[in-house]
């Protein structure tokens, strides 16, 4: 019998769980799995998915943790079917910043001891998801970690010497701390440039903050666009900022395309760089730490920065990570 499962998505297709929501399908549709999307945004399908969740005694996937897990949890209840919650981001920093009220966190508790399944994108988002409430006692945890789509392990980065350019991509709001970006620009010699790849409710702010740079040609705001291997080769290495992540992609994309990484401290990138490329951590969070290590990259052998983004590549293969959720979810479906 096919094995069948149902992804219930939120409308956020342009972001990191929408892309690793897509890669899972299609790997798991290449294992001969069945596969349907409900997208809260167009709930006019639902029965006719659950029906074919019920017939086909499939399994339900919330792509995330919030809205997607409370339909999720209800769908499962009502079709007598297993659930699996994804929880990416680390769930403390996230309410923290989102300051719900009360009824929110007892009904995020509620669905979270409800879930019989909970897949964890990191060690960091598990910890937090911990701290946040009490797992099920019966409930099955498991982290598996992103990896990047296949298509950016395809060919390899052309070897040359530093052009002194970095890349960001990410959306330009307050989680990302993109301030941080310009201020690390600014602490390094005027020879750097920037990219920026992205929008968001920031983008004003950073153009005023960034004029000098920009005029400069040191800076440059390209916009929302298709990224691929080829967008992260253009840079010597790409920067992230963000004040947390769950288990960020955007590193990971950079690494499978042979494209170092400056990540400041926060819990995830240590857990992915920490073992094989801690020089590509920084120190804090501050801008300067930031453009030290930065600077440290450039000054690093390439052929043992190399070896450094092989090791952890090696650490993130994507077939392994489609043989890890087809192995859960096909447990799952037994339960």
């Amino acid at each position: 019998m096919t094995k069948h499962v149902l992804f219930v998505n939120d409308n956020r297709s342009l972001g990191g769980v929408g892309q690793v929501t897509r890669q899972l399908a299609g790997g798991l549709q290449q294992r001969g799995w069945s596969v349907d999307h409900l997208n809260l945004a167009s709930p006019s399908t639902t029965w006719e998915h659950l029906s074919r969740v019920d017939r086909m005694r499939g399994v339900i996937v919330a792509t995330q943790n919030f809205s997607t897990s409370y339909i999720a949890c209800a769908l499962a209840a009502i079709a007598r079917r297993p659930w699996v919650m994804c929880v990416h981001g680390p769930v403390t920093q996230v309410l923290e910043a989102a300051r719900p009220g009360a009824f929110k966190r007892a009904l995020l508790r509620f669905t979270y001891r409800r879930a019989p399944v909970i897949a964890c994108s990191s060690q960091a988002s598990l910890d937090s998801l911990r701290q946040f409430c009490d797992i099920g006692a019966n409930a099955r945890v498991r982290v598996i970690r992103n990896t990047a789509a296949p298509s950016f392990f395809d060919g390899a980065r052309p070897a040359r010497p530093w052009a002194q350019r970095l890349g960001f991509v990410g959306r330009l709001s307050a989680e990302k701390q993109p301030r941080v970006l310009v201020e690390t620009l600014k602490a390094l010699p005027a020879s750097w440039r920037l990219d920026i790849v992205g929008t968001g409710p920031l983008a004003p702010a950073l153009v005023e903050l960034g004029r000098d740079e920009i005029a400069s040609g040191r800076l440059r705001f390209l916009g929302q666009q298709k990224v691929d291997a080829a967008t992260y080769r253009q840079w010597d290495a790409t920067v992230l900022c963000s004040a947390y992540e769950g288990y960020p992609l955007v590193l990971l994309e950079s690494l499978a395309s042979g494209v170092p990484v400056a990540a400041t401290p926060i819990p995830p990138a240590v857990e992915m760089l920490g073992r094989h490329a801690p020089g590509m951590v920084a120190r804090d969070a501050t801008p300067q730490a930031l453009a030290d290590t930065v600077l440290a990259l450039a000054q690093r052998d390439p052929a043992q920065l190399a070896r450094e983004i092989l090791a952890v590549n090696a650490q993130h293969d994507p077939g392994a990570f489609i043989a890890q959720w087809d192995e859960l979810l096909t447990e799952s479906m037994a339960r």
